[in-house]
């Protein structure tokens, strides 16, 4: 009995003292933002006007990148169809088709 007590009084002890030991301290980034712009409010102009730059420049990035790609590669390719003459001969049509859709997904320009 003594040792069921003293374990419940003592876990109650370090639960009180590790909880009054937790001091969460969020980020101070805009509260010391706050405090520069109220020093220095040509700060918060600037601050502003560079924010409407970086959005500008996203804009842009995002739309040059949806229209186009980054780089764009010639690379040779062949084919090689091997077949007795029979109906397991592929037809040039289908080979560029076939790499028609490769250079569409590469592209980004497919419908998947």
């Amino acid at each position: 009995m003594k040792k069921i007590l003293l374990s419940v009084a003592l876990s109650i002890t370090l639960s009180s003292i590790s909880q009054n030991q937790i001091n969460i301290h969020p980020c101070g980034t805009y509260n010391a933002m706050d405090y520069q712009f109220a020093k220095n409010p040509q700060a918060k102009t600037n601050f502003d006007l560079s924010q409407q730059q970086l959005k500008n420049e996203l804009l842009k990035y995002k739309a040059y990148n949806a229209k186009t790609a980054a780089f764009e590669y010639t690379v040779p390719v062949v084919f090689h169809v091997l077949h007795t003459g029979g109906p397991e001969n592929v037809s040039d049509a289908s080979c560029i088709g076939s790499l028609v859709q490769v250079n569409k997904d590469f592209a980004r320009t497919g419908a998947d």
